[in-house]
């Protein structure tokens, strides 16, 4: 059977009939109240994800149903990760404008570079790339840099569809990284540090920026995070990332176990990564606001999740993590 068939566009009513046939109680909301907040203030697939993180009777009369699982904690549990979101994301642009910043120095400071041959190098086989640039000629904050320090023609066939082509670069270094998104700019990090000057630097760790950038698009894009903190991930940490932990004093269960999951993977990646490369005074501010959230905000209602083990893990983890950091 279809979705569409098998789930189809249902009132709000119903949809709280569910969750109360399944074992959601409603004793702080009630399921008027909840029908309206669906109509409201949120939607049910996204509320209701939440409940991921609750399990279920395995036998007896209350089989299939959710052990001690209130609406409230749905509503409060959606609450606290879009503050969360806020959060993230405001240190995930921390970090990109900080590598940014970093690369820039490291080009402008090469006496082998004048700083366009690097981006002349680095375009050549990167069409995609290319083509990403060239849409921008007409955005309104990046089309006056498009346009400036490149030549970009339209060109239109037989059907009247219309391309955009790039046909000259004369870009430096310090304008590119304006126009990348934060993918393409770690390519280009890649390719200075791999390619031209054949070193490392361990702020331009791939693994580690791969998650930063997951983490700052799903912030960016207002995904939850929060709705499923069980074990969900088949990534394995890098050895850098369980280093910087040892260091931090989390011991070797907590790391396995908080590093299994992948939103817990992606913060803490964030977190190494913010503690390496944001200067001083950003870094302080930023992780002084996300434990005044998570000493405050986070745990307002605390005594409606701290009975969910796994609720209560994960935050544990995550409050000592920031603690140890600032």
């Amino acid at each position: 059977m279809s979705n569409r068939e098998n789930k189809p566009k249902r009132p709000a009513a119903d949809l709280v009939n569910d969750l109360a046939k399944h074992g959601v109680t409603f004793n702080y909301i009630s399921k008027e109240e909840a029908a309206n907040y669906f109509t409201d203030r949120n939607n049910f697939l996204r509320t209701a994800s939440y409940r991921k993180n609750y399990v279920k009777h395995t036998c007896g009369n209350h089989e299939g149903k959710y052990i001690n699982l209130d609406f409230l904690a749905l509503v409060e549990l959606s609450t606290i990760d879009m503050y969360l979101r806020r959060h993230l994301l405001r240190m995930c642009i921390d970090i990109e404008h900080a590598l940014k910043v970093k690369l820039i120095t490291d080009i402008e400071n090469d006496g082998n570079q004048d700083g366009y041959q690097v981006v002349d190098d680095f375009l050549k086989s990167r069409d995609g790339i290319k083509k990403n640039i060239a849409w921008k000629a007409g955005a309104v904050f990046a089309g006056d840099l498009v346009s400036k320090y490149f030549e970009v023609s339209v060109i239109e066939d037989e059907d009247g569809r219309r391309t955009k082509v790039m046909q000259n670069i004369d870009c430096p270094a310090w304008v590119l990284v304006e126009l990348l998104s934060f993918r393409d700019f770690t390519d280009f990090a890649d390719f200075y540090y791999k390619d031209v000057r054949q070193e490392k630097n361990k702020l331009y760790n791939r693994a580690i920026l791969n998650s930063v950038r997951s983490l700052r698009n799903a912030c960016a894009h207002n995904n939850c995070l929060l709705n499923d903190l069980n074990h969900t991930s088949s990534t394995s940490p890098t050895a850098v990332l369980s280093g910087f932990l040892v260091r931090l004093g989390v011991a070797k269960g907590s790391r396995d176990n908080n590093l299994s999951t992948r939103p817990m993977l992606e913060i803490t990646s964030m977190l190494y990564e913010y503690d390496l490369a944001v200067s001083p005074k950003v870094k302080e501010s930023g992780l002084r606001d996300l434990q005044a959230f998570l000493e405050d905000r986070a745990i307002e209602k605390k005594n409606l999740l701290s009975a969910n083990s796994l609720l209560l893990g994960r935050y544990t983890y995550l409050r000592n993590l920031v603690d140890a950091l600032v």
